[in-house]
């Protein structure tokens, strides 16, 4: 299984999947500009500067879609590594 699958496969088996609709369409679905490039991230997947999180924007939607990620009731799947919290989780 490639690691784009595994990555949504990841949202899915956290929150479903939402039939229909798009990542690129939700309120979670955002870019952030790195040396220069634009990058896709998804805020319910977790936003570092590594490309392991680029997100497509062409994935299914899982069950989170357009549900705004608070950092207390849904956390991202993927924490940057770079925070000490302690709170972090990998892929």
């Amino acid at each position: 299984m490639s690691k784009k699958r595994v990555k949504i496969g990841e949202m899915y088996k956290e929150y479903g999947e939402m039939e229909g609709v798009l990542c690129r369409n939700c309120c979670n679905f955002t870019a952030i500009a790195v040396d220069g490039k634009r990058h896709c991230k998804c805020r319910a997947y977790g936003i570092t500067h590594d490309i392991n999180t680029n997100w497509s924007n062409r994935y299914t939607a899982c069950g989170l879609y357009n549900t705004p990620i608070d950092n207390k009731k849904y956390k991202p799947l993927v924490r940057d590594r770079a925070r000490s919290d302690g709170d972090e989780r990998t892929n």
